[in-house]
């Protein structure tokens, strides 16, 4: 997946107005990152989550495509890259929703000991169920 279609793929698709569909004024306009309208300190902020977060979606999306099929979980991650689990955990919940990553069907302990999903790139797990 190359930089453009991953953009596409966080973007959205558009309601009617252009903007993502389910967008509310006083949000980001591409990462949905609120911000309290009329302030402008509020927004600055929002603006630097917005740039922080696509470039630790970058990272996240590299080291689970750097891991195959056999994927990373969320604590993996966050000790790989040297995230807070609120970071890693958040950015996790974008790839998602956006069908970036996806479930890889398997658990795997935490350092906790309890058992944590473990994610993979989705173009990884549709071609392994073509046979690829």
């Amino acid at each position: 997946m190359n930089h453009d279609q991953l953009e596409f793929r966080l973007s959205g698709r558009r309601g009617k107005e252009g903007r993502p569909e389910g967008h509310r004024v006083g949000q980001g306009p591409r990462d949905g990152v609120p911000f309290v309208r009329r302030s402008d300190t509020s927004k600055a902020a929002g603006d630097s989550v917005a740039r922080s977060s696509r470039s630790v979606r970058v990272r996240v999306i590299a080291a689970i495509t750097a891991a195959g099929l056999r994927g990373a979980t969320c604590d993996q991650l966050e000790l790989q890259l040297g995230l807070s689990h609120q970071t890693c955990s958040a950015r996790i919940r974008e790839l998602t929703k956006s069908g970036v990553i996806v479930d890889g069907g398997c658990r795997r302990p935490t350092r906790s000991g309890r058992g944590a999903v473990v994610w993979v790139i989705a173009d990884v797990t549709r071609r392994q169920g073509e046979g690829v």
